[in-house]
């Protein structure tokens, strides 16, 4: 990819269309099979990978060279996936990205959609991260959400870019930022985020490597695969819930989530201390909070109505009971269930750090005394959740590092489990 890596290093105003395409028809014709010159498709229905050039480098311009799919048309807004790189604004190497077309997702939507490939593209974005010091790579949570904007941390790390980021930034959904002083480190860096990233975009196309290229892209692969499924360990795990209070284990069936979060964690941190429930579909407020249920009497209907205790309350109640011993309420398959509605007001007491936060509600339960629910300071909440589940809706995820909860923004999520 040494041609492609000149071309990334060039300088805005000195972008050629003709030089452009000749180094990326070069690297890309020496590392693939099977793949035809670069030159504009005679017919729209030609099979044959395009390289759009916008060489336009006036000021306010956004010039940008992308490796688009076949079966697009041969100008205009086109769909799917794309491998893009787009130069600084002013001086600095280009942003190396991958894009999804401003005209649909489509034909990828089958690929953009499928939770697989947004997680290689976070693997992906966490191994370049290393690579280089001050370097800085990202990667959306869902890819096919063109309607969200980039986070306001991404856009500060991506300044050098501002004008390309007001025009696409919608459609972003992975790139890599290269920085430093181009030492041969930085260049290295450089050139792994072309090759892997362009790697990702043929073995989407069922394009094959060349048995040159074969080993060095295994090699690559391995590297970024580590950070696929980081493994999680009980340490981390109870270092988190002593800081956060509320964590998620989430990870594929059969990699240890619930073993995990019973044995390692709730036998032998907290000593058996706590309690283990299971979400589903038909878990509800009155369940997981409390609500009001029948009960017999001596009245002619022989029942009456009145408040009964959920599983949070019976854990508050636990806790309560030994204040001086860490109480954990483990919530196994915590997204199968529709948490805005299973938590309710409950969902504001769910902040780390602010324990003196109280929520009344509308019945009176004696195992809190009253109305008034707050969560003693001793309990803690430990989540599993299955992403593997396409028919339920998933929680963002950002493997070892905290995130925002979909339903409370306040839950911190622990990254994947391996085996």
């Amino acid at each position: 990819m040494q041609n492609i890596l000149n071309a990334v290093n060039m300088p805005r105003a000195q972008w050629d269309e003709a030089a452009l395409r000749k180094a990326f028809y070069q690297d890309i014709k020496e590392r693939y099979a099977r793949i035809k010159d670069f030159e504009n498709k005679k017919q729209p229905e030609e099979n044959r990978f395009q390289l759009r050039i916008n060489a336009d480098t006036k000021p306010g311009a956004v010039p940008y060279v992308a490796l688009i799919a076949p079966e697009q048309d041969t100008s205009g807004p086109y769909g799917g996936l794309s491998f893009v790189v787009f130069p600084a604004d002013a001086v600095g190497p280009s942003l190396i990205c991958m894009v999804v077309g401003t005209q649909s997702i489509a034909p990828d939507d089958m690929v953009l959609g499928r939770p697989g490939h947004a997680r290689q593209c976070r693997a992906i974005a966490r191994w370049l991260s290393t690579l280089a010091s001050g370097s800085f790579a990202w990667a959306k949570r869902e890819p096919v959400n063109t309607d969200e904007k980039l986070p306001m941390a991404v856009k500060e790390r991506l300044t050098p870019w501002r004008n390309t980021l007001e025009k696409y930034g919608q459609v972003i959904y992975a790139c890599y930022a290269p920085a430093g002083s181009g030492t041969p480190a930085d260049q290295s860096a450089r050139e792994s985020a072309l090759t892997v990233l362009i790697d990702l975009f043929m073995d989407v196309r069922g394009v094959e490597r060349k048995a040159l290229a074969q080993a060095a892209a295994q090699s690559v692969k391995a590297q970024w695969l580590a950070h696929l499924m980081p493994p999680v360990q009980s340490q981390q795990v109870t270092d988190l819930l002593q800081t956060r209070r509320f964590v998620i284990l989430e990870g594929p069936p059969g990699t240890g989530k619930t073993r995990l979060a019973t044995e390692a964690v709730l036998r032998d941190v907290f000593g058996g201390v706590g309690e283990v429930i299971q979400f589903h579909a038909g878990t509800t407020y009155e369940s997981f909070v409390g609500g009001l249920r029948p009960v017999t009497d001596d009245s002619a209907q022989g029942f009456r109505f009145a408040p009964a205790a959920g599983h949070l309350l019976r854990a508050i109640q636990q806790a309560h009971a030994k204040p001086h011993l860490p109480y954990v309420l483990v919530i196994d398959e915590i997204n199968r269930a529709d948490l805005a509605k299973v938590l309710g007001e409950c969902l504001y007491l769910f902040e780390p750090g602010a324990m003196n936060r109280q929520v009344a509600l509308e019945h009176a339960f004696t195992e809190i005394g009253g109305h008034n629910l707050r969560l003693p300071p001793n309990l803690y909440i430990l989540g599993t959740m299955n992403t593997a589940d396409r028919s339920i809706a998933l929680i963002p995820d950002n493997p070892l590092e905290i995130s925002m909860f979909q339903a409370s923004p306040n839950l911190c999520r622990l990254g994947s489990i391996s085996a």
